[in-house]
């Protein structure tokens, strides 16, 4: 059995970030074992990895050792787990991967403990050992303990962890091949260095007395939530609010050249943008129909639906997350169709959210069918008419005749009864098809939608696929799934799945800038100047402030700087649901100084002469990066440190900024017959990170870290798996880093304070500035950012120096490219 959790890696890592944070908070509670097990091992594996209890062993007692901590047990996946006190250090060496039996005498605790592992593993005839202290985490894999070479891959501390999350991923899941990701870790150049590792300190925002701390709520908290949550969320049962909020492509914002390049939709196939998209004579499927909606039309979606809605047909909807699938659905269905088709289509909502791997299909599907009926289309008597119900089971109630004569009259409609009951409690796949051939008898089409199926990870979403496939032919009716990108792409010339039968239609994503332009003039519609509410400033001064007044500072500040609108957009990687939980975040971030707004406000009442409401960018930046947190942490924040070094072998601070470059001056190329802006993975770290970063698998990682995120996007539309043949290109995200946030005065200020520095003067001077900025004046702290941002960049200059001549040591070319000086063109463009 497998939780009901997304057991993907990206999912994983957004869990493994919250384990991350509430495990802190034990730091200093000197748990013991036990302590240690429930609270922090435990949520580890099941909450945040997904391994269920029945796949989990405790304390079972082995014939003369003694009593084992724990057993994971996933098919081929097993291993024992030798849990040790609560954050009581393991003395670690610095390199990844070791040899335990040769650990000295500094690193007896962890030699002891997995030691201790290995005797628990071996009668049990379980190969890997993970000994786990909270922070610390040896993985063992016990065949190579009686050999000459090395046997335990390490991760020094909770920041190794989060830095090297895609190993401790493939090592822990309960989906991955565990025995074959540790060997090849073992076995790899892993711990090879290409120059020693710089003296580094640790971050200046774990030297806080509480790093953890956050701020009460800012004064307009609660208001802006409630508008957020009645506008800027998805809108599928208010109508009304749909039909204003909903957004066409017939007038979509547009942005500068080279952004809105970036920015431009693609459908999965050969990652082409879908109007480019022709068949060849290898491909197997039709052609991806894109869909641009205007205010009365579905596009083609319209005549092709009306065409197939007697028949079984299933139709797919592919799309970047967030795009709008699910509003989609739901407008169609309750718009675009004619009243007349409106009246004579049953059409079932199924959000498959709510399934897992263990959910019986079947019984879940039947369910959500007869629920959806029951709820919606009661007009049809199916459930309190006794006529329509007879007529229903017809085909049973004649089978059943002869023998129903023989019972008296008085006794006829509880046989009856019992009959219709059977199948109706027993066998709901007959009892659906009977209610299906019913609707479809006295005249009306059917459909089944299954949505958010592409909120599911790539294994359910192939199986709930497949049980469409087979529901639609069942019960004779069309049907509509959503699907991820990357399952069609990886699946599109699998027989099984059969894509050529269905009909394909991609729904790119609306701007930011539109669907926020319309949600705010929906909420202007609602308001009126006499709706007043009163809040206090941070001096504790009550204003009384009109929700009109809020509303103009929200229009003004996203529809009046394109700047702020672009944030969101590029760094949700228009994903338009995301787009809108980040615009949550920012106007509701105690980190945004509303007290100028508010003063503004009361002025301009008073007076009657317009004011300029906009929340300044960098205030934006900052609540988007910190939320409510005081001091920034790049494992919390939806801000990336772009500056994070790896665990590369060169330990360089430009190493994500040096491939947005590569990729960004690659944007005019094209390869082949493929799109602009696409290239080798492998190619672009034979021609130029060989040097920088000591093998393809380190460098592989890297580019991982920067796809899920959005900063590279893959040709195969993946976003959990990179491959050295894979073509990547820029994402828009990974734009914004490279053309905005790189030498952005605030964004520098925020992630120096959690960058690791080697140089001790350059680290105490930003540590005093940042202390100084914590209690001063708004005019102050932009003084002090500015001064911690280029205290920050003077010392890229010299770790980029550094690197030069480690570089020209090691006879690398191309030395005067302008890659390699990056820090000096920050210095240059800085704010």
């Amino acid at each position: 059995m497998i939780p009901k959790i997304d057991l993907g890696f990206s999912a994983t890592s957004e869990r493994f970030n919250e384990w991350l944070e509430n495990s802190r908070e034990y730091l200093d509670n000197n748990l013991n074992e036990t302590e240690t097990r429930s609270k922090i091992i435990d949520p580890l594996f099941k909450d945040v990895f997904g391994w269920d209890e029945i796949q989990i062993k405790r304390e079972e007692h082995i014939n003369k050792i003694g009593y084992f901590d724990y057993e994971f047990i996933c098919g081929g996946n097993k291993f024992i787990l030798e849990a040790k006190k609560e954050f009581v250090k393991f003395e670690m060496p610095t390199s990844t991967v070791v040899k335990s039996s040769s650990l000295g005498s500094k690193f007896s605790g962890l030699k002891g403990a997995i030691t201790q592992g290995i005797d628990y593993a071996v009668p049990r005839k379980i190969d890997v050992v993970v000994v786990f202290n909270g922070t610390h985490v040896a993985v063992t894999y016990v065949p190579y303990t009686h050999l000459s070479g090395n046997d335990t891959y390490l991760f020094q501390g909770h920041d190794k962890i989060h830095n090297d999350f895609i190993n401790f991923y493939n090592l822990l899941s309960p989906i991955t091949n565990l025995t074959e990701k540790l060997i090849g870790l073992i076995n790899s150049t892993q711990n090879q260095l290409i120059r020693p590792r710089p003296p580094f300190v640790d971050r200046i925002s774990r030297k806080q007395g509480n790093p953890d701390d956050v701020l009460p709520s800012n004064s307009l908290a609660n208001l802006l939530g409630s508008i957020h949550d009645k506008y800027f969320t998805e809108i599928i049962s208010d109508w009304d609010l749909l039909k204003k909020c909903y957004c066409d492509y017939d007038s979509a914002h547009q942005y500068e050249k080279s952004i809105e390049f970036v920015l431009r939709d693609r459908a999965p196939r050969l990652g082409k943008v879908v109007e480019e998209i022709e068949l060849t004579e290898e491909d197997n499927t039709k052609p991806i129909s894109e869909l641009r909606t205007t205010k009365r039309s579905a596009d083609v979606f319209d005549s092709r639906y009306l065409e197939s809605r007697s028949r079984s047909k299933m139709f797919l909807l592919i799309g970047g997350a967030g795009v709008g699938k699910t509003t989609f659905i739901h407008r169609f269905f309750n718009f675009m169709l004619s009243p007349e088709d409106r009246e004579s289509t049953v059409w079932i909502y199924i959000d498959c959210k709510e399934c897992a791997h263990d959910t019986n299909l079947d019984h879940f599907i039947y369910q959500k069918i007869e629920d959806e009926i029951l709820e919606k289309y009661d007009r049809l008597g199916i459930f309190d008419d006794p006529s329509t119900l007879k007529q229903v089971f017809t085909n049973e109630l004649k089978k059943r005749k002869a023998l129903l004569a023989f019972l008296p009259e008085d006794q006829l409609n509880a046989e009856i009864f019992k009959v219709i009951n059977n199948i109706m409690e027993n066998t709901k796949d007959i009892y659906i098809k009977r209610v299906f051939e019913y609707i479809q008898k006295i005249g009306m089409s059917t459909c089944i939608v299954y949505d958010n199926v592409d909120q599911l990870d790539s294994r359910l979403q192939q199986k709930l696929f497949l049980h469409g496939n087979a529901i639609k032919e069942r019960l004779r009716t069309t049907l509509i799934l959503s699907l991820r990108e990357e399952v069609y792409y990886e699946h599109e010339n699998d027989k099984s799945f059969n894509f050529s039968d269905c009909d394909v239609f991609h729904i790119p994503a609306p701007k930011i800038f539109n669907v926020l332009a319309k949600r705010l003039k929906a909420a202007k519609e609602d308001y009126s100047e006499s709706d007043v509410l009163f809040v206090n400033n941070s001096s504790g001064t009550s204003i009384g402030l009109k929700y009109l007044d809020v509303i103009d500072v929200l229009t003004q500040t996203f529809l009046g700087n394109q700047e702020n609108t672009l944030l969101l957009e590029t760094i949700s990687n228009r994903d338009v649901r995301e787009s809108l939980k980040l615009f949550k975040r920012v106007i509701s971030s105690a980190n945004v100084n509303y007290d100028p707004l508010l003063i503004a406000a009361g002025v301009s009442s008073t007076v009657k002469v317009p004011s300029d409401r906009r929340i300044e960018h960098h205030n934006l930046l900052r609540g988007l990066a910190l939320d409510n947190r005081v001091h920034y942490s790049s494992t919390s924040s939806k801000i990336l440190n772009i500056f994070a070094i790896s665990n590369d072998g060169f330990f360089s601070h430009m190493t994500k900024l040096r491939i947005l470059k590569f990729a960004e001056a690659n944007l005019g190329l094209a390869v082949g017959n493929l799109p602009k802006g696409f290239f080798k993975l492998s190619d672009m770290y034979n021609e130029f990170f060989k040097y920088t970063v000591r093998d393809i698998l380190s460098f592989k990682d890297i580019c991982l870290n920067l796809q899920k995120e959005g900063l590279l996007i893959n040709l195969h539309g993946t976003i959990s798996v990179i491959n050295d043949n894979d073509f990547i290109t820029l994402g828009p995200s990974g734009y914004y880093y490279l053309n905005h946030l790189k030498h952005d005065v605030h964004y520098l200020a925020l992630v120096a304070i959690d960058a690791t520095i080697s140089n001790d003067d350059s680290a105490k001077r930003i540590e005093e500035l940042y202390r100084k900025s914590l209690n001063a004046t708004d005019f102050q702290k932009n003084k002090r950012y500015h001064e911690i941002a280029t205290t920050f960049v003077d010392y890229l200059i010299g770790s980029e120096q550094e690197e030069l001549e480690a570089l020209s040591k090691l006879g690398c070319p191309d030395l005067e490219n302008p890659f390699y000086r990056i820090a000096s063109s920050i210095q240059a463009e800085i704010k």
